[in-house]
């Protein structure tokens, strides 16, 4: 074989080997964006989308809650005053139907999908919002008996430490949820291009 086609058949084969190398890279970084991206559309289906539903839902219901109670009496949660009997009962029926089911929804899908939080370690927020839900597990329990009379307000309301997180959830689901639906977005622009022939 002589010189020149030597370096023909070098330069060919550096050629396929250059080309195959490009593709496998190229292939490799789209796999894993496809992998990034499946991750991103689970956190947001099955962790933060479901959070920030039952959240805004949980908040709207707590808007009505709040004209309810206004018409029986003055807001007992705030003032410090024993609620009347007519607050009494309001509370506890929205607590067992309507706060509580929706906190424990809340919580079940957190202990189920912790693997899709954005964080190594469990939110504070999160950890507040499970303590809550216990301890008005506890008083939903007092309630249960028939002998059971409200005479203060903590015999309804879960202890100060233990208080539905409200502000902190209304700061860490959204904002989790906008920076995951960002991700998504680039991810697909980026993907939609790469697919172009």
């Amino acid at each position: 074989m002589t010189l020149g086609a030597a370096i023909t058949v070098g330069v060919t084969i550096l050629l396929a080997l250059s080309g195959y190398l490009a593709t496998y890279m190229s292939n490799r970084v789209l796999a894993q964006r496809e992998a990034r991206l499946g991750r991103i559309n689970a956190q947001l289906s099955e962790l933060y989308g479901p959070l920030l539903a039952d959240l805004k839902g949980g908040n709207a219901a707590w808007e009505v809650f709040k004209e309810l109670a206004a018409r029986v009496g003055p807001r007992f949660w705030k003032t410090g005053e024993a609620p009347n009997d007519r607050q009494a009962l309001l509370w506890r029926v929205w607590i067992t139907t309507v706060f509580q089911p929706r906190n424990r929804r809340m919580i079940d899908r957190v202990k189920a999908r912790a693997d899709l939080l954005l964080e190594d370690e469990m939110p504070d927020c999160l950890l507040k919002l499970a303590a809550n839900a216990a301890s008005y597990d506890v008083l939903a329990g007092r309630w249960d008996d028939p002998a059971f009379a409200p005479k203060s307000r903590e015999d309804l309301l879960a202890p100060n430490q233990y208080a539905f997180p409200r502000v902190e959830l209304d700061g860490y689901v959204p904002s989790a949820y906008r920076a995951l639906k960002k991700a998504q977005q680039e991810l697909l622009g980026k993907l939609g291009r790469e697919a172009r022939p």
